[in-house]
Formats: structure tokens, C-alpha cells, sequence
């Protein structure tokens, strides 16, 4: 009975003390994650890549120009034949185009959801380049320069759309 008290408790701290966190803060090996991408140069550039594909969510069919023209005379719906997408329906564009478009519009929120989507990854990559080695070399200050200004280009275009906005300089986790 003594000898199975003694190897229970020797089990027991040995479960205790065997395991670090360490053991559980696994990254997965088969996938990049944030944590082991920003180092180098070229995973700037990729980071890059994906930032700028942002534009078409601020210049496609679906975007701030179309919506803040979608008003005006230079768009125009005919029989509701227009481009949609991401949840918008042609319903919303005809009722922008009428002047009658409601809060509850499709295009506004997915605009709305889009834009801060973007400025998500807009300042996570500009999170991790700030506190990288690269970021203190010259190609790292133009990389930060291209990045404060398509945070400002979407900041714009969410003023533009829809008036005073909260101003977004941090990632979201």
C-alpha cells in the first residue's frame, strides 16, 4: 500500500513538472502564420502584395467610387443591370441611383465591413514592419510610407462615404 502512495505521487508530480506552455504554443508547421512571416524582405514584399490587392475593394464594381458615384451623372443603372457581388444586390445600387437608399443597405455595410477589413491588414503589416530590422532600413521606410498612405486612402473613402468615422491606426487580433 506504502509503494502505491509513493508511485502515485511520484506520477503525479512528474505529470506537474514534465509540461511547460512551451508544449502547448505550437505553430502549425504545414502553414505560415503572423508570428514566423515577418522577417525578411520578401515577406514584406508578400505582405506588400496583399495590401495592395486591397485597391480593388476601394476601385472595383463594388467600391467607394462606385457607391459615392452611384448618385451622380457619371453612373448610371439601366434596368438594373449592374455589377454585384459580396451580398450586394442590384436593389441597392437602383435605390442609390434614386435617392432612396436606406440605412439598411447591403453595399453600405459590406463597404463598411471591406474598408475595415482592409485596415486590418493594412496595420498588421505595418505593426510587424515597424518592429522588425527591416523596417529600420531604407527599403523598410518606403514600405511604411506606402502603407500610412493607403491607411489614409481607406480612411478617406470611409469619410467620404460616410461622414466623421473612428479612425483605426492599430490590428485588430
Amino acid at each position: 500500500m506504502k509503494a502505491l502512495k509513493i508511485f502515485a505521487i511520484a506520477v503525479i508530480s512528474g505529470l506537474l513538472v514534465s509540461c511547460s506552455e512551451d508544449f502547448l504554443k505550437l505553430a502549425p508547421i504545414s502553414n505560415m502564420n503572423e508570428n514566423d512571416f515577418f522577417n525578411t524582405e520578401s515577406d514584406f514584399e508578400t505582405a506588400m502584395t496583399s495590401v495592395y490587392a486591397t485597391l480593388y475593394n476601394s476601385y472595383g464594381p463594388n467600391s467607394a467610387a462606385c457607391l459615392s458615384e452611384m448618385m451622380s451623372d457619371e453612373c448610371i443603372v439601366y434596368d438594373g443591370k449592374v455589377l454585384t457581388g459580396g451580398g450586394i444586390t442590384a436593389n441597392d445600387f437602383i435605390s442609390l441611383n434614386n435617392y432612396s437608399s436606406l440605412p439598411s443597405s447591403t453595399a453600405a455595410k459590406a463597404f463598411w465591413n471591406t474598408t475595415y477589413s482592409d485596415l486590418n491588414k493594412i496595420n498588421k503589416t505595418l505593426d510587424k514592419l515597424l518592429v522588425s530590422e527591416f523596417g529600420k532600413t531604407a527599403a523598410g521606410a518606403q514600405y511604411q510610407g506606402a502603407l500610412r498612405f493607403m491607411r489614409g486612402l481607406n480612411h478617406f473613402n470611409l469619410v467620404r462615404i460616410f461622414g466623421d468615422t473612428a479612425f483605426k491606426s492599430f490590428a485588430f487580433s
